[in-house]
């Protein structure tokens, strides 16, 4: 059983022709795309004006989809925010974005937008022609939520944000701390993927193992030693909890290109922690994960 439980441009104008895929005022896709005008001007009229790097983008999408389809990006004058929770509560993420990890950021005054994440991977994905970079707005008069990049541009009804979960962030406790590399990471969890649903995590004094196996016949375990760790801490005896392997092999694969160590934190039969940082440092990411209550013992 998983659960965490109940929680909570300047004067000149720009004329190029954009792909335009069309909604109704529902939220409901017609199906239907045409070539219309795309005017680029000033922000004037626009609530939120972001202009940011494609890479980032897609790196956040790609993080956030292993939980869920739909999010909630919470502009405020300063940063972006995003926290997820998947459908069954047993992992949760929670993404900041200072304003300096973004070319442009113009926020008139705090604002939510529901939207789908399979929309901004889509623009973000289409910006290799040009290397343009890609441009959020979301327009009040029209109440329509708008991608750009190059030529392109993208309208969408925004989702209803009472049908996307917005969930307060628990703060976890931990009595043992690992730094480690995401390439670790994710070569331990492509590993016991191999043979099992289920990792078991244990961290010693002197070394963190993740092992899986399936029944008596087949088991595979990785072991990292203090030497090939840049930190850990234990300093109350040995932890070890069971999380599903699912959750933590696709979220590694998107964290194991990060220059910055992966920060990880564990204690027996609780959450699992994962602390990270991207963007130059501009960006924070937490990953939570409950533990199976369930696995029984290896």
């Amino acid at each position: 059983m998983l659960n965490f439980g109940k929680l909570e441009l300047p004067t000149s104008q720009r004329h190029e022709f954009a792909l335009v895929r069309s909604a109704t005022t529902s939220g409901e896709n017609t199906d239907q795309e045409h070539y219309e005008p795309y005017i680029q001007t000033q922000s004037k009229g626009f609530h939120v004006k972001v202009v940011a790097e494609p890479e980032l983008l897609r790196f956040v999408v790609d993080v956030l989809r292993n939980l869920v389809d739909e999010v909630l990006l919470k502009f405020d004058e300063e940063r972006l925010t995003i926290s997820s929770v998947d459908p069954t509560v047993a992992a949760m993420a929670h993404i900041v974005i200072d304003q300096e990890a973004f070319e442009a950021f113009e926020v008139e005054e705090p604002l939510t937008i529901g939207v789908q994440l399979d929309h901004l991977r889509e623009v973000s994905s289409l910006s290799g022609y040009d290397e343009s970079m890609v441009t959020l707005t979301l327009d009040p008069a029209v109440g329509l939520f708008n991608m750009a990049v190059g030529s392109l541009l993208r309208k969408t009804t925004p989702v209803n944000e009472n049908n996307i979960p917005n969930p307060q962030i628990p703060k976890i406790p931990s009595n043992a701390t690992v730094v480690l590399k995401g390439k670790q990471l994710s070569h331990a969890m492509k590993a016991v993927s191999m043979v099992s649903d289920n990792v078991e995590i244990t961290v010693k004094e002197d070394e963190i193992s993740f092992l899986g196996n399936r029944g008596n016949e087949d088991r595979m375990e990785v072991t990292y030693s203090s030497d090939e760790l840049e930190k850990i801490e234990c300093g109350d005896g040995m932890q070890r909890s069971t999380y599903t392997v699912g959750y933590l092999n696709g979220m590694s694969r998107q964290l194991e290109s990060l220059p910055n160590d992966l920060v990880f934190s564990i204690s027996t039969e609780a959450p699992l922690k994962v602390e990270f940082v991207f963007a130059d440092e501009a960006g924070t990411g937490l990953f939570l994960l409950a533990p199976r209550q369930d696995h029984g013992t290896y």
